[in-house]
């Protein structure tokens, strides 16, 4: 592997001077080699066909793209990423994959902004080992591009690096691959790369966020002075535990019915939690910080669809957690309720057979027992049966609309509760007709409603002055 590695490498620098003349020897060794499957038992070793593509993938990923864009013989990152994929996608050796795996993911690292369009093939493609390296990629790109970031308030040094940090995350910017992997979260028409964002985000939260929250709470406990949070913050730092290596197993129970049950008044984050639920309860597992960073940051961006999707996940998370033991509790309660109500049905039947026995007896003469329950006396007058009250048809469903005095804020909040601390679920303009739910005085006594909107296919909160009912 170091001959192969070296020669790689001599192929990389020669390519400076003799880029035509590489590019030919790199398509005659790629057009021999891809005209012949492997013909190797072990998949363990390399055989000449196998050495030859390792080469290749590797001058591949070290070759100086993008020095002198004028020439037109040079080879452009596009080119060698498609180049890398198509041996990818038909190549059995497993070596040779992974070593194919880890010359894209090293392209990937070098020019994430051009190469970002085009990984959704790959992750479709890749088994949940092969693209560990492409998570380890993504990391690297994170951290440089959050390094980068301008007009921090503080700088902190994480793993000897520098890092410009915000006390209310709210108020930083999100790198390029955060925002990229967060459209691809919004995106339930592509399941694999939906997990496969969810994994990278988790995983930056593993390998930085969560150190960086702890040196966040270890400055606010400095310049707060308080014993409490400084005792807090000199806690034993946890080590990071390793992402799990085999991606998790989906039931029914986590992809279809915990879904459902989360989803029942948002049925259209419904898809999107199906996908995110079973690789979130895993990621779980190993902390539960790492769902609630996931969670907060899906909130932060401010973006509807995001927060709508955070606030079904956070619901799917709790149900997964805590419907096992609901369901084993209910059971238990049942099954003791039917055990006791058989018993007692038992008992009467048992008692009525032993009077029955002896009631044709001409001896049986039975002495009352004193009870302090009265018996009951056998009326004497027919009872009379009150008639039948009919019962008033039910109350109609009350409506109102949306109304506001502003013409500079058409669009009135709907918030997740009865309080403007509480995030905002979606927005609808003055004149929209909707449905009264409940009402509630919160802590200030103010009115509030809560309402459904049919326009929404939800529920949320309002203050009472945006109302009108009819």
């Amino acid at each position: 592997m170091d001959f192969i590695s070296a020669t790689a490498d001599s192929l990389a620098q020669t390519y400076r001077l003799q880029s035509k003349e590489v590019l030919s020897l790199i398509g005659e060794w790629q057009s021999d080699c891809t005209s012949k499957l492997t013909t190797l038992k072990s998949q363990k070793r390399l055989g000449k066909r196998e050495a030859l593509l390792v080469t290749i993938a590797l001058t591949y990923s070290r070759l100086p793209y993008n020095q002198e864009p004028n020439e037109s013989e040079k080879l452009n990152v596009e080119t060698a990423f498609s180049e890398l994929l198509e041996i990818y996608k038909y190549e059995r050796h497993r070596l040779t994959r992974q070593i194919i795996a880890e010359s894209i993911a090293e392209l990937i690292k070098r020019d994430f902004s051009t190469l970002s369009p085009y990984l959704s093939e790959f992750i479709s493609l890749s088994s949940q080992s092969e693209n560990e390296s492409l998570l380890n990629s993504l990391k690297s790109v994170y951290l440089v591009q959050r390094s980068e970031l301008q007009a921090g308030e503080r700088i902190i040094d994480i793993d000897s690096k520098k890092y410009p940090i915000w006390f209310k995350k709210e108020n930083r910017k999100k790198t390029f691959i955060e925002q990229v992997l967060l459209a691809w979260i919004k995106d339930e028409g592509q399941k694999e790369r939906q997990k496969f964002a969810a994994r990278a985000l988790m995983g930056f939260v593993r390998d930085f966020e969560s150190k960086e929250f702890k040196k966040i709470e270890l400055l606010k406990a400095a310049e707060a002075a308080l014993s409490e949070q400084y005792r807090l913050s000199t806690q034993p730092t946890t080590p990071a535990q390793p992402v799990i290596p085999e991606r998790p197993r989906e039931s029914v129970y986590l992809s279809r019915f915990i879904p459902w049950l989360a989803t029942r008044q948002s049925i259209k984050y419904r898809s999107s939690v199906s996908h995110l639920l079973p690789e979130t309860a895993q990621q779980g597992l190993l902390g539960a910080s790492r769902v609630s960073f996931l969670i907060d940051k899906l909130r932060s961006d401010g973006d509807k669809q995001l927060i709508g999707i955070s606030s079904s996940l956070n619901k799917a998370v709790w149900w997964s957690k805590y419907f096992r033991p609901i369901a084993i509790t209910s059971s238990i309660v049942a099954f003791i309720s039917v055990f006791w109500i058989g018993a007692a049905i038992e008992e009467a039947r048992y008692r009525r057979e032993y009077e029955d026995s002896y009631r044709d007896d001409p001896s049986y003469n039975p002495t009352p027992v004193p009870s302090d329950t009265p018996l009951r006396q056998t009326p004497t007058q027919p009872q009379v049966v009150p008639a039948e009250v009919p019962l008033s048809p039910p109350s109609d469903a009350v409506y109102a609309r949306i109304v506001g005095n502003d013409p500079t804020e058409p669009l009135k909040n709907v918030r997740a509760g009865s309080n403007t601390n509480e995030a905002v679920l979606f927005t609808l303009p003055v004149g929209s007709r909707v449905q009264i739910v409940g009402s509630e005085r919160n802590a200030d006594n103010f009115l509030w409603y809560e309402i459904y909107s049919p326009a929404e296919d939800a529920t949320g909160w309002i203050a009472s002055q945006l109302i009108d009912i009819e």
